[in-house]
């Protein structure tokens, strides 16, 4: 028969025992009788059929499988007192609170800037850490709250990720003036051409899709350059007979500062939704809540607050 869980005031005599090193000191520290240390330490032993803790000259010494427990036990105990402690108010005019967002490089170019200068103005103490989406483990990280938001569009998180639509982001192509000048009307016309390409690499970013379609069409040796950054790409492109397709916001922040100029695309690539996301476990949490709500407000027509629009979860099919 399988032997029930432990609760957690059990975990907390063993963690007591294992500090202290001491029945009676244990006891003290937990507000509890001897005796009824003594009993919880049996319960255990049954429990993990192992003596746990064994009385020497020192105090009492854990056994190797008390030793290897401990870590455990610290941890669920950790995460315990942690969600029981009451969660103090958000009040972003005095909070010093670090907000760390995920994006891919051109959302950090082109979303970041305005977000920081809003929230000096509301939160003029709090920070935002803006890091790089690619090669990173985003669920992980979301998970366990060293990411407080992505932005972007990153079909990869799914499960226990709630989302919410920000804007609908589209691709334009981009050439310098004298290449430019040249056109670029038709399909063929744009196989035949050389290009630039950037490549999403294992950021999980929708990009990788348009990628692959631009692989299927371009010839491999009309591919001049490939590069992992969007924002690089556009230096690539400058003063050269080098086509480039981007999303639009690469071309509202480069096109004037390196003379580049939009051509029209000759074929159709998908628009896709710029989202924000962030784990089920901090739906509530009262910073990112604050943190959300103004990307929303900043980067959606309307100015709307969160509640008056979609926001859902999702998950992978078959959760729970």
């Amino acid at each position: 028969m399988r032997a029930p869980p432990l609760d957690l005031r059990l975990l907390e005599v063993f963690e007591a025992i294992h500090v202290e090193k001491s029945l009676t000191n244990a006891a003290l520290k937990l507000a509890m009788t001897q005796p009824a240390v003594s009993q919880s330490l049996t319960k255990m032993r049954a429990h993990f059929g192992d003596q746990l803790f064994v009385r020497t000259a020192a105090g009492m010494e854990a056994t190797p499988r008390a030793k290897e427990l401990f870590t455990s036990v610290s941890v669920i105990l950790k995460e315990a007192r942690e969600s029981l402690v009451a969660r103090p108010a958000f009040d972003p005019a005095i909070s010093e609170r670090e907000f760390v967002i995920a994006t891919t490089d051109l959302g950090a170019a082109a979303l970041i800037p305005p977000l920081i200068a809003a929230a000096r103005t509301r939160s003029p103490m709090a920070r935002i850490v803006s890091v790089n989406a690619a090669g990173r483990e985003l669920s992980e990280e979301m998970t366990s709250g060293d990411i407080s938001l992505a932005i972007g569009n990153f079909p990869v998180l799914q499960a226990g990720i709630y989302q919410q639509g920000l804007y609908q982001e589209s691709y334009v192509l981009l050439a310098s003036r004298e290449r430019a000048a040249a056109g670029c009307v038709t399909v063929e016309d744009f196989r035949e051409a050389r290009h630039v390409i950037v490549t999403a690499g294992n950021s999980g970013h929708y990009h990788s899709e348009i990628e692959k379609r631009l692989a299927a069409l371009i010839p491999h040796d009309h591919v001049v350059a490939t590069v992992s950054s969007f924002l690089v790409a556009p230096l690539v492109a400058r003063g050269t007979d080098l086509l480039l397709t981007v999303p639009r916001r690469v071309a509202d922040i480069y096109a004037p500062l390196l003379h580049l100029e939009e051509i029209p695309l000759p074929l159709e690539l998908p628009d896709y939704p710029i989202t924000q996301y962030w784990h089920a476990r901090f739906h509530h949490d009262p910073g990112v809540v604050w943190l959300r709500n103004l990307v929303f407000e900043l980067f959606t027509d309307g100015g709307a607050r969160e509640s008056d629009t979609t926001v859902r979860p999702q998950f992978l099919q078959g959760a729970t």
